[in-house]
């Protein structure tokens, strides 16, 4: 077999390994905004546009813009969430960020430019793929068009663990880092939803 022919291969291979990643990821994510009895509201590519229409050159668009599910943020709203253009103070809502590789994250916080994908540091043996998972909380009353994802995007998706003051109209950010390796069991998933819940609870967003 040919270097060119073994390149091919392990791109037949990704390609279905991809596949079968977002197969269990995704219903992860889904089953974690769930129990946390939230609702799917939105998602998004963090660092680039997502895949273009079907009447969008697509030779003229950045090639990134074909890893969608690279990076990722989902957005969920609380059942008992009345509008997504009204954050009473004290209502909160949750992202989810899906960093399939974080070195490609980082790299892209560092400077977004379209390099060659196999030059990208840190090396994938010095990367993580994980979520990110936060709770956005009002600390007074907003109402606007979009208020809940205005909070949100103006963060620029600079997450610290812990509690930690937002930069934007005065909200508070509750977030977790959990690795995607972590979640593969489903007791495992349980009891991080559970964990967070608690985390939820003791910072004041639920009730005890």
């Amino acid at each position: 077999m040919t270097e060119l022919q073994q390149a091919l291969l392990d791109v037949r291979k990704a390609q279905r390994l991809l596949v079968a990643f977002h197969q269990r990821v995704l219903p992860l994510i889904q089953k974690i905004g769930e129990d946390l009895d939230c609702n799917f509201d939105y998602w998004y590519p963090v660092n680039h546009g997502p895949v273009p229409k079907g009447n969008t050159n697509p030779f003229n668009r950045w090639y990134w813009d074909y890893s969608s599910l690279s990076d990722a943020i989902f957005f969920f709203l609380p059942e008992q969430t009345e509008s997504r253009n009204s954050a009473p103070k004290g209502a909160w809502a949750l992202t989810i960020r899906l960093q399939t590789d974080t070195g490609i994250s980082d790299s892209f916080g560092q400077k977004s430019r379209n390099w060659d994908a196999l030059e990208v540091k840190p090396t994938p043996d010095k990367s993580q793929t994980r979520l990110v998972v936060s709770a956005f909380r009002s600390t007074q009353d907003i109402n606007e068009n979009w208020a809940w994802w205005n909070m949100f995007k103006n963060e620029k998706h600079q997450f610290k663990e812990g509690l930690v003051t937002g930069s934007y109209k005065a909200c508070e950010v509750l977030t977790q880092f959990v690795p995607i390796e972590n979640l593969m069991e489903e007791e495992s998933v349980d009891m991080f939803i559970e964990e967070y819940t608690q985390k939820l609870r003791a910072h004041g967003y639920i009730p005890e």
